[in-house]
């Protein structure tokens, strides 16, 4: 096939789908030069030529970038998959992406701006000294995605990870931010009321957190665990004649908290073992 390419036209990609996987093309310049597409997946290219091929999707991409005037002759190379179809596409405005995060908490917003192009596909990526994890793909658009970025005190970055037509053409830098910290707050105005042998419990919510872990220590030594998801717990079976203290900590996945003690007193007095050491043995004679 011929292409003609008169002065000021813009640039275009040619598309070359295969039956039975991606063709294998030449091109020749107005001027006599020749660009052959490339045995295997891979890309070749010139100033003004560049030819792709990817057998994912058993498709050749030719690009004219600026072309200069006069006629191009694009033609199937001898032992090339058959061409089933041929696709020609301006080149698209360049792409245009933004985007920011939103909040403080565990979960957050990435509210992202970004130009629509035909077969387009834009993928953010969460970036952090760890490694990698997806947030979401989109193909353009004004919207946004909510994410749960892991806890850490790394400084993290969001990637645009932008397609064209199944073929990755750039990966951008559009935002950054600090994730939660690994440690959640403590639990504040913790009071221990006793009711007979109940013990009740209460204290402030902790910002993001998942549930709360009580320890119930009593002055015998005896230990207790108590998990709830509500700031507030009824600890029973706390004999009267005991004391103690009760220790409150904040815990979410990956995060916990320092935490908080309050003590209790006994109510009721201790009772007396039924056999108390002997008195020491007296030497006094008896008249």
């Amino acid at each position: 096939m011929n292409i003609t390419i008169k002065r000021g036209d813009p640039s275009r990609t040619i598309r070359f789908d295969g039956a039975d996987g991606a063709p294998r093309v030449r091109v020749t310049a107005p001027g006599g030069q020749v660009l052959e597409s490339p045995p295997g997946a891979d890309i070749t290219l010139t100033p003004a030529l560049r030819i792709m091929r990817s057998e994912r999707i058993k498709a050749t991409f030719v690009g004219l970038k600026d072309p200069k005037p006069g006629t191009y002759r694009l033609e199937s190379m001898p032992a090339s998959p058959a061409i089933s179809k041929v696709t020609v596409a301006l080149q698209p405005p360049p792409a245009r992406v933004s985007a920011r995060v939103r909040g403080t908490a565990a979960t957050r917003t990435l509210a992202y701006d970004v130009l629509r192009r035909p077969d387009q596909k834009v993928t953010f990526v969460e970036v952090a000294a760890a490694g990698k994890r997806t947030i979401g793909a989109v193909t353009g658009g004004r919207a946004t995605l909510r994410f749960r970025p892991a806890p850490g005190t790394d400084r993290r970055r969001i990637e645009a990870q932008i397609e064209l037509a199944g073929i990755g053409t750039e990966t951008r830098t559009v935002a950054a931010f600090t994730p939660p910290s690994p440690r959640l707050g403590r639990p504040a105005r913790v009071t221990v009321r006793r009711r007979a042998t109940r013990l009740i419990v209460a204290w402030t919510r902790v910002r993001d957190a998942a549930r709360y872990e009580l320890m119930t220590t009593l002055s015998s030594g005896e230990q207790r665990i108590t998990r709830v998801h509500q700031p507030g717990a009824t600890i029973a079976m706390v004999p009267r004649s005991s004391g103690g203290r009760v220790t409150v900590s904040a815990v979410a996945p990956m995060r916990a908290g320092r935490p908080t003690t309050a003590r209790f007193r006994a109510t009721a007095p201790r009772m007396w073992k039924r056999f108390g050491p002997l008195r020491p043995y007296s030497t006094e004679r008896v008249r």
